[in-house]
């Protein structure tokens, strides 16, 4: 397992990102064959082939949805906290210190959390994309306590988790704007203002 910090990634100037929730089901046609995608958490399973799958939450591997086997190809992005459990990836990440209280800039050396898996994806096209590059978001409702499939989230934490992690992820997208030039679009349905 390599530091993702360490480990020379890159990526291309378009970067899909699919992340589980139901509003994206209408838009995962949009991903081109052969596109980068960093597919967040359960997204893995939206039937996208993913480049990356990113997580952060190490009760993932006990969930419903952790897949048996990924796609060959995939590359494994996994906190550190997982890879401390013996969860097998080829790169781990360091997700401290946390957001909040106004502190959504990506700090280098770590992939921070509070912003969720879509937060963690952002940052990482942030330190391994080009400037003024593109990025667009799929499935991020943000809302609601169901998966593409309909499947409930069983850990769902209600409205205030939603609330907080927009307006983490809000403040990241801007300050990625601000500061990169990228361009950042949701391609479905989502509760952002982006």
């Amino acid at each position: 397992m390599i530091d993702l910090f360490a480990g020379g990634l890159s990526l291309p100037g378009r970067v899909y990102i699919v992340c589980p929730g139901p509003n994206g089901v209408a838009a995962y046609e949009k991903v081109p064959r052969g596109a980068c995608v960093i597919a967040v958490n359960y997204g893995v399973c939206a039937g996208v082939k993913p480049t990356y799958h990113l997580v952060a939450d190490v009760r993932a591997p006990w969930s419903c949805w952790w897949p048996d086997q990924l796609p060959d190809g995939v590359t494994r992005i996994y906190s550190r906290d997982l890879a401390a459990k013996g969860i097998t990836c080829e790169r781990s990440f360091n997700q401290n210190p946390p957001m909040g209280a106004g502190k959504y800039e990506p700090q280098y050396g770590c992939l921070r959390c509070g912003a969720g898996g879509l937060g963690q994806a952002l940052q990482a096209c942030h330190w391994f994309m080009p400037a003024k590059a593109w990025v667009g978001i799929i499935g991020a409702d943000l809302d609601g306590e169901c998966y593409f499939d309909g499947t409930v989230v069983k850990a769902y934490l209600g409205g205030d988790h939603w609330q907080s992690q927009r307006r983490r992820v809000e403040q990241l997208v801007d300050y990625l704007r601000r500061q990169r030039g990228m361009v950042i679009e949701s391609l479905s349905e989502t509760t952002l203002r982006i």
